[in-house]
Protein backbone atom coordinates (compact mmCIF):
# COMPACT_ATOMS: atom_id res chain seq x y z
CA UNK A 1 0.00 0.00 0.00
CA UNK A 2 1.24 3.60 -0.46
CA UNK A 3 -0.48 6.10 0.93
CA UNK A 4 -0.33 9.46 -0.94
CA UNK A 5 1.67 12.42 0.09
CA UNK A 6 -0.85 14.81 0.60
CA UNK A 7 -4.76 15.02 0.66
CA UNK A 8 -4.18 18.06 -2.21
CA UNK A 9 -3.23 15.46 -4.24
CA UNK A 10 -6.57 14.09 -4.07
CA UNK A 11 -8.66 16.54 -3.73
CA UNK A 12 -9.86 16.00 -0.26
CA UNK A 13 -13.77 17.50 -0.62
CA UNK A 14 -14.25 15.09 -3.64
CA UNK A 15 -12.67 11.88 -2.31
CA UNK A 16 -12.62 9.36 0.58
CA UNK A 17 -10.44 10.90 3.17
CA UNK A 18 -12.73 12.22 5.52
CA UNK A 19 -16.16 11.46 7.28
CA UNK A 20 -19.74 11.96 6.11
CA UNK A 21 -21.21 12.19 2.75
CA UNK A 22 -22.05 8.56 1.06
CA UNK A 23 -19.12 6.07 -0.03
CA UNK A 24 -19.47 5.45 -3.82
CA UNK A 25 -16.55 2.96 -6.15
CA UNK A 26 -15.80 3.91 -10.00
CA UNK A 27 -13.95 2.05 -12.36
CA UNK A 28 -12.67 1.63 -15.72
CA UNK A 29 -11.38 -0.77 -17.79
CA UNK A 30 -7.22 -0.02 -18.83
CA UNK A 31 -6.42 -1.76 -21.75
CA UNK A 32 -2.79 -2.84 -22.79
CA UNK A 33 -1.33 -4.44 -19.78
CA UNK A 34 -1.71 -6.56 -16.60
CA UNK A 35 -1.18 -6.40 -12.54
CA UNK A 36 0.67 -9.76 -11.74
CA UNK A 37 1.48 -9.10 -8.68
CA UNK A 38 -0.83 -7.31 -5.13
CA UNK A 39 -2.99 -4.19 -6.59
CA UNK A 40 -1.42 -1.20 -6.60
CA UNK A 41 -2.61 0.97 -4.48
CA UNK A 42 -1.79 4.99 -4.86
CA UNK A 43 -4.04 6.87 -2.06
CA UNK A 44 -8.06 6.27 -2.90
CA UNK A 45 -6.73 4.98 -6.29
CA UNK A 46 -6.08 1.26 -7.26
CA UNK A 47 -5.03 -0.46 -10.30
CA UNK A 48 -5.82 -3.90 -10.09
CA UNK A 49 -6.43 -7.19 -11.37
CA UNK A 50 -10.22 -7.89 -13.03
CA UNK A 51 -11.70 -10.06 -10.16
CA UNK A 52 -14.45 -8.28 -8.39
CA UNK A 53 -18.38 -9.16 -9.24
CA UNK A 54 -19.06 -5.17 -10.61
CA UNK A 55 -16.08 -5.77 -13.07
CA UNK A 56 -18.35 -7.61 -15.10
CA UNK A 57 -19.94 -4.51 -16.56
CA UNK A 58 -16.52 -3.78 -18.17
CA UNK A 59 -16.44 -7.05 -20.00
CA UNK A 60 -18.41 -5.39 -23.35
CA UNK A 61 -14.72 -3.53 -23.68
CA UNK A 62 -12.91 -6.52 -23.93
CA UNK A 63 -11.18 -7.53 -27.33
CA UNK A 64 -9.89 -10.97 -27.79
CA UNK A 65 -5.42 -11.35 -27.42
CA UNK A 66 -5.17 -8.27 -25.29
CA UNK A 67 -4.18 -7.57 -21.83
CA UNK A 68 -6.35 -5.54 -18.88
CA UNK A 69 -6.16 -4.26 -15.90
CA UNK A 70 -9.15 -1.95 -13.51
CA UNK A 71 -8.48 1.01 -12.34
CA UNK A 72 -10.58 1.80 -9.51
CA UNK A 73 -11.50 5.14 -7.14
CA UNK A 74 -13.28 5.36 -4.14
CA UNK A 75 -15.09 8.65 -3.24
CA UNK A 76 -17.37 10.67 -1.24
CA UNK A 77 -20.87 11.74 -2.84
CA UNK A 78 -21.07 15.40 -1.30
CA UNK A 79 -24.46 16.83 -0.61
CA UNK A 80 -24.93 19.64 -2.64
CA UNK A 81 -21.70 19.19 -4.82
CA UNK A 82 -21.66 21.03 -8.28
CA UNK A 83 -21.51 17.44 -9.77
CA UNK A 84 -21.17 13.95 -8.48
CA UNK A 85 -19.17 12.09 -10.67
CA UNK A 86 -17.92 14.55 -12.95
CA UNK A 87 -15.20 15.44 -10.30
CA UNK A 88 -14.20 11.79 -9.98
CA UNK A 89 -14.32 10.67 -13.57
CA UNK A 90 -11.91 13.89 -14.15
CA UNK A 91 -9.36 12.49 -11.45
CA UNK A 92 -9.52 9.04 -13.28
CA UNK A 93 -8.82 10.64 -16.41
CA UNK A 94 -5.88 11.96 -14.68
CA UNK A 95 -4.81 8.42 -13.73
CA UNK A 96 -5.31 6.98 -16.63
CA UNK A 97 -2.63 9.91 -18.14
CA UNK A 98 -0.58 9.15 -15.64
CA UNK A 99 -0.52 5.20 -16.32
CA UNK A 100 0.11 5.60 -20.09
CA UNK A 101 3.40 7.32 -19.10
CA UNK A 102 4.42 5.11 -16.58
CA UNK A 103 3.51 1.88 -18.51
CA UNK A 104 5.07 0.78 -21.97
CA UNK A 105 2.43 -0.18 -23.65
CA UNK A 106 -0.72 1.42 -25.21
CA UNK A 107 -2.98 2.05 -22.97
CA UNK A 108 -6.47 2.97 -23.16
CA UNK A 109 -10.04 3.21 -21.51
CA UNK A 110 -13.37 2.76 -21.08
CA UNK A 111 -15.95 5.04 -19.73
CA UNK A 112 -16.05 5.19 -16.21
CA UNK A 113 -18.76 3.20 -14.40
CA UNK A 114 -20.14 4.50 -10.87
CA UNK A 115 -21.33 2.17 -8.03
CA UNK A 116 -22.65 2.43 -4.64
CA UNK A 117 -20.81 0.15 -1.71
CA UNK A 118 -24.03 -2.70 -2.51
CA UNK A 119 -22.80 -3.00 -5.93
CA UNK A 120 -25.61 -1.32 -7.95
CA UNK A 121 -24.44 1.20 -11.07
CA UNK A 122 -25.32 4.92 -10.91
CA UNK A 123 -24.45 6.20 -14.01
CA UNK A 124 -21.51 6.02 -16.49
CA UNK A 125 -19.28 9.20 -17.31
CA UNK A 126 -16.66 9.83 -20.41
CA UNK A 127 -16.39 9.00 -23.62
CA UNK A 128 -15.97 6.04 -25.64
CA UNK A 129 -13.37 7.84 -27.93
CA UNK A 130 -10.33 6.19 -25.96
CA UNK A 131 -11.22 2.55 -25.13
CA UNK A 132 -8.45 1.17 -26.83
CA UNK A 133 -5.39 2.80 -28.08
CA UNK A 134 -5.50 0.35 -31.59
CA UNK A 135 -6.71 -2.95 -32.47
CA UNK A 136 -3.44 -4.56 -33.02
CA UNK A 137 0.20 -3.69 -30.67
CA UNK A 138 3.51 -3.91 -32.51
CA UNK A 139 5.28 -5.80 -29.31
CA UNK A 140 3.43 -7.89 -26.69
CA UNK A 141 1.53 -5.85 -24.33
CA UNK A 142 3.37 -5.97 -20.44
CA UNK A 143 2.82 -7.25 -17.55
CA UNK A 144 3.61 -5.19 -14.22
CA UNK A 145 3.69 -6.19 -10.66
CA UNK A 146 2.16 -4.10 -7.82
CA UNK A 147 5.32 -2.22 -5.93
CA UNK A 148 6.29 0.70 -4.75
CA UNK A 149 8.43 2.11 -8.04
CA UNK A 150 5.09 1.99 -10.20
CA UNK A 151 3.72 3.97 -7.23
CA UNK A 152 6.41 6.59 -7.08
CA UNK A 153 6.47 7.09 -10.82
CA UNK A 154 2.76 7.33 -10.93
CA UNK A 155 2.28 10.11 -8.28
CA UNK A 156 5.26 12.33 -10.85
CA UNK A 157 3.51 12.04 -13.66
CA UNK A 158 0.04 12.17 -12.02
CA UNK A 159 1.02 15.90 -10.34
CA UNK A 160 3.28 16.77 -13.27
CA UNK A 161 -0.12 17.36 -15.23
CA UNK A 162 -0.56 20.71 -13.67
CA UNK A 163 2.86 22.00 -14.31
CA UNK A 164 4.74 23.05 -17.50
CA UNK A 165 4.26 19.44 -18.70
CA UNK A 166 0.80 18.91 -18.50
CA UNK A 167 0.21 20.09 -22.30
CA UNK A 168 2.74 17.22 -23.10
CA UNK A 169 1.32 14.52 -21.12
CA UNK A 170 -2.09 15.10 -22.59
CA UNK A 171 -0.75 15.20 -26.41
CA UNK A 172 1.16 11.95 -25.32
CA UNK A 173 -1.93 10.66 -24.02
CA UNK A 174 -3.76 11.80 -27.46
CA UNK A 175 -1.11 9.35 -28.93
CA UNK A 176 -1.55 7.23 -26.97
CA UNK A 177 -5.34 6.34 -27.57
CA UNK A 178 -5.76 7.28 -31.10
CA UNK A 179 -5.05 4.39 -34.23
CA UNK A 180 -0.91 4.38 -34.58
CA UNK A 181 -0.29 6.08 -38.00
CA UNK A 182 -2.16 9.18 -36.58
CA UNK A 183 -0.39 9.24 -33.23
CA UNK A 184 3.71 9.58 -34.88
CA UNK A 185 2.34 13.71 -35.36
CA UNK A 186 1.09 13.41 -31.61
CA UNK A 187 4.63 12.09 -30.41
CA UNK A 188 6.79 14.30 -32.39
CA UNK A 189 4.78 17.27 -31.51
CA UNK A 190 5.38 15.99 -28.03
CA UNK A 191 9.33 15.93 -28.61
CA UNK A 192 8.90 19.48 -30.18
CA UNK A 193 7.64 20.97 -27.69
CA UNK A 194 9.81 19.47 -24.96
CA UNK A 195 13.18 19.69 -27.35
CA UNK A 196 12.44 22.84 -29.23
CA UNK A 197 12.01 25.43 -26.40
CA UNK A 198 13.81 28.80 -27.86
CA UNK A 199 14.16 26.96 -31.11
CA UNK A 200 13.32 29.80 -34.11
CA UNK A 201 15.46 28.24 -37.21
CA UNK A 202 17.30 24.71 -38.11
CA UNK A 203 14.45 23.07 -36.00
CA UNK A 204 14.48 19.15 -37.18
CA UNK A 205 18.03 19.63 -36.76
CA UNK A 206 18.67 21.05 -33.44
CA UNK A 207 16.04 18.95 -32.22
CA UNK A 208 17.67 16.10 -33.35
CA UNK A 209 21.20 17.06 -31.92
CA UNK A 210 19.18 17.73 -28.00
CA UNK A 211 17.38 14.57 -28.00
CA UNK A 212 20.50 12.91 -29.33
CA UNK A 213 22.59 14.62 -25.94
CA UNK A 214 19.74 14.14 -23.43
CA UNK A 215 18.96 10.45 -24.15
CA UNK A 216 22.30 8.62 -25.63
CA UNK A 217 24.73 7.33 -23.03
CA UNK A 218 27.42 7.13 -25.51
CA UNK A 219 28.96 8.34 -29.05
CA UNK A 220 27.28 5.53 -30.86
CA UNK A 221 23.99 5.46 -29.39
CA UNK A 222 23.76 10.00 -30.06
CA UNK A 223 23.99 8.99 -33.35
CA UNK A 224 21.33 6.69 -33.34
CA UNK A 225 19.35 9.14 -31.81
CA UNK A 226 20.14 11.70 -34.14
CA UNK A 227 19.34 9.87 -37.33
CA UNK A 228 15.88 8.34 -36.18
CA UNK A 229 14.60 11.87 -34.69
CA UNK A 230 15.44 13.42 -38.21
CA UNK A 231 13.71 10.32 -39.91
CA UNK A 232 10.51 10.17 -37.28
CA UNK A 233 10.10 13.92 -38.43
CA UNK A 234 10.48 13.23 -41.67
CA UNK A 235 7.53 10.90 -41.35
CA UNK A 236 5.76 13.50 -39.31
CA UNK A 237 5.66 16.20 -42.16
CA UNK A 238 4.74 13.61 -44.47
CA UNK A 239 1.56 13.02 -42.95
CA UNK A 240 0.44 16.26 -41.78
CA UNK A 241 1.15 17.10 -45.67
CA UNK A 242 -1.39 14.59 -46.46
CA UNK A 243 1.56 12.25 -48.53
CA UNK A 244 1.07 9.45 -46.44
CA UNK A 245 1.84 6.94 -49.28
CA UNK A 246 5.64 8.48 -49.74
CA UNK A 247 5.81 6.92 -46.31
CA UNK A 248 8.50 4.38 -47.17
CA UNK A 249 10.81 2.33 -45.78
CA UNK A 250 13.54 4.34 -43.90
CA UNK A 251 17.06 4.48 -46.20
CA UNK A 252 20.06 2.03 -45.49
CA UNK A 253 22.11 4.07 -43.44
CA UNK A 254 18.88 4.61 -41.45
CA UNK A 255 18.09 1.13 -40.82
CA UNK A 256 20.77 0.59 -38.53
CA UNK A 257 19.94 3.64 -36.19
CA UNK A 258 16.43 3.14 -35.91
CA UNK A 259 16.44 -1.03 -35.17
CA UNK A 260 19.26 -0.03 -32.56
CA UNK A 261 16.24 1.71 -31.12
CA UNK A 262 14.15 -1.21 -31.53
CA UNK A 263 12.25 -0.34 -34.80
CA UNK A 264 11.14 -3.44 -36.64
CA UNK A 265 11.04 -3.59 -40.34
CA UNK A 266 8.37 -5.08 -41.84
CA UNK A 267 7.77 -5.68 -45.89
CA UNK A 268 4.04 -4.10 -45.67
CA UNK A 269 3.76 -0.56 -45.40
CA UNK A 270 1.10 -0.35 -43.00
CA UNK A 271 2.41 -2.48 -40.53
CA UNK A 272 6.08 -0.57 -41.26
CA UNK A 273 3.90 2.83 -40.44
CA UNK A 274 2.51 1.18 -37.24
CA UNK A 275 6.05 0.04 -36.13
CA UNK A 276 7.47 3.50 -36.51
CA UNK A 277 4.47 4.72 -34.26
CA UNK A 278 5.37 2.63 -31.50
CA UNK A 279 8.97 4.11 -32.00
CA UNK A 280 8.19 7.61 -31.74
CA UNK A 281 5.51 6.33 -28.59
CA UNK A 282 9.39 4.73 -26.95
CA UNK A 283 11.23 7.46 -27.74
CA UNK A 284 8.67 10.87 -27.06
CA UNK A 285 8.12 8.19 -23.58
CA UNK A 286 11.80 8.36 -22.51
CA UNK A 287 12.09 11.93 -23.51
CA UNK A 288 8.93 12.63 -20.63
CA UNK A 289 10.72 10.81 -18.39
CA UNK A 290 13.90 12.34 -18.25
CA UNK A 291 11.99 15.91 -17.68
CA UNK A 292 9.24 14.52 -15.22
CA UNK A 293 12.83 12.88 -12.99
CA UNK A 294 14.70 16.22 -13.44
CA UNK A 295 11.96 19.14 -14.25
CA UNK A 296 14.80 21.66 -14.21
CA UNK A 297 15.68 20.64 -17.46
CA UNK A 298 12.83 21.90 -19.21
CA UNK A 299 14.43 25.41 -19.34
CA UNK A 300 15.42 26.73 -22.16
CA UNK A 301 18.96 27.83 -21.17
CA UNK A 302 19.67 24.71 -19.81
CA UNK A 303 18.58 23.05 -23.30
CA UNK A 304 21.24 25.52 -25.16
CA UNK A 305 24.11 24.84 -23.10
CA UNK A 306 23.11 21.06 -23.11
CA UNK A 307 23.14 21.88 -27.19
CA UNK A 308 26.61 23.63 -26.81
CA UNK A 309 28.06 21.03 -25.11
CA UNK A 310 28.67 22.75 -21.65
CA UNK A 311 26.48 20.69 -19.48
Amino acid sequence: MIDSDSPTLWEKEVLELGTGGLHRRAVALLSGFEVTGSAIAIGPIRIRRIDEPTDRVLSRYQLSQTKYAVLELKYLDREGGSSVYAEPALLLERAFVATQVVVDSWVGMSQVHHFTDEGCELAITGSRHREVADSWHPVDEPSIPGDEIFGRRFRLAFRAQSGLLGPSLRRFSHGCSVVMEESIVDFVIVLEALLGRGIQDEITHRISVRGALLLASNREERLDYYKSLKYLYKVRSALVHGNAEDITKPRLNEQKSLTALGLRLDDEADFHRYHVADLARRVARRTLWVFLEEPAKLDENWLLQLELGLV
